[in-house]
């Protein structure tokens, strides 16, 4: 593991709502074998005017705040003339949740659930430089990132979608504009993949994979 070297005393401000995880996230950091000033506010409005005048070495978000939101004050601070590495410190262990911190520039995606050491081990990594993202399997991904992932493509899944809210496939014609011997075609694909003979096997062993859900649309 890189960790680069890492200041004597560091300064992290927490943007968090919830005062009674702020004080369990500073008992967690005391276990740091570094200096540490940790600064918490709990909105948007608070966290801008703060870092108007302040530079931390790091900026923990989370992703839902009483004025707005944690992507809204990450696209804020990425404007600033003076970089500030941050983070989404969050309860969400969504896939999608965690691509799009990435893509937005933050240097890591930390879920609240984790332990003190581990969240030690994130805020040093990134403050190495590194990107800390968590293991795979503690992610939790779409249905359509199951079924891509499975080796569905997007348009067999946008065909079982509708599958899985009963539509006939004169309707899923309609729907994405194919032709009956394509929908046929995607249909055919889609029972050899799950190994099954009908819509409804079909519908079922998604449903079982969590690919889809009866009755719901796209994912």
């Amino acid at each position: 593991m890189t960790t680069g070297i890492l200041p004597h005393s560091l300064q992290i401000l927490v943007v968090e709502d919830h005062a009674l995880y702020v004080e369990g996230l500073k008992m967690a950091l005391a276990s740091a074998d570094f200096d540490m000033d940790l600064v918490a506010k709990g909105s948007v409005e608070q966290a801008q005017s703060w870092l108007l005048q302040n530079s931390p070495h790091l900026v923990l978000l989370d992703l839902s705040l009483p004025d707005g939101s944690g992507w809204d004050l990450l696209q804020w601070i990425n404007q600033l003339s003076t970089p500030i590495p941050c983070a989404m410190l969050t309860g969400s262990d969504m896939q999608t949740d965690m691509d799009k911190a990435l893509e937005m520039g933050a240097r890591g995606f930390i879920n609240k659930g984790i332990d003190s050491a581990e969240l030690v081990h994130a805020i040093q990594f990134i403050l190495g430089g590194e990107i800390y993202k968590p293991r795979a399997d503690s992610m939790t991904l779409t249905g359509r990132e199951r079924a891509l992932a499975d080796g569905i493509t997007p348009r067999q899944y946008e065909v079982l979608t509708l599958l899985a809210q009963g539509l006939p496939n004169k309707v899923i014609c309609q729907e994405l504009g194919l032709t009956a011997d394509t929908v046929k075609t995607h249909l055919k694909a889609l029972f050899a993949h799950f190994d099954v003979h009908n819509r409804t096997e079909c519908v079922a062993v998604a449903v079982k994979h969590r690919i889809v859900e009866i009755g719901a649309g796209a994912q």
